[in-house]
């Protein structure tokens, strides 16, 4: 699966609007309880955390740090996990789906 990496230029307050309208999607999706238009609702709101992550990345943020602490706090707090999904980041190339 790849997902897209926009070219943006909103601010990170007009990121985190976007983001709140697309939770509200997805819980409205879900209250439907439509799978299809839950799973679509989702890529959207993941799609929106992408962007913040690499807006905070092009202002010096360690994002791959941050997910390590992440996964880290996780597992000290005794969460247990069924699969890993792995994110390569890919620059310049032409996506062809």
């Amino acid at each position: 699966m790849d997902i897209l990496v926009l070219k943006k230029n909103d601010t990170i307050k007009e990121m985190l609007s976007k983001l709140d309208e697309e939770v509200l999607e997805v819980i409205h999706a879900a209250t439907a309880e439509n799978e299809e238009r839950v799973a679509e609702e989702v890529f959207d709101t993941i799609q929106v955390c992408i962007g913040i992550l690499d807006k905070l990345e092009r202002f010096g943020a360690d994002i791959k740090g941050s997910l390590e602490r992440h996964n880290k706090k996780l597992l000290e707090r005794g969460w247990e996990y069924e699969k890993v999904i792995h994110i390569n980041v890919v620059r310049g190339e032409a996506y062809e789906g």
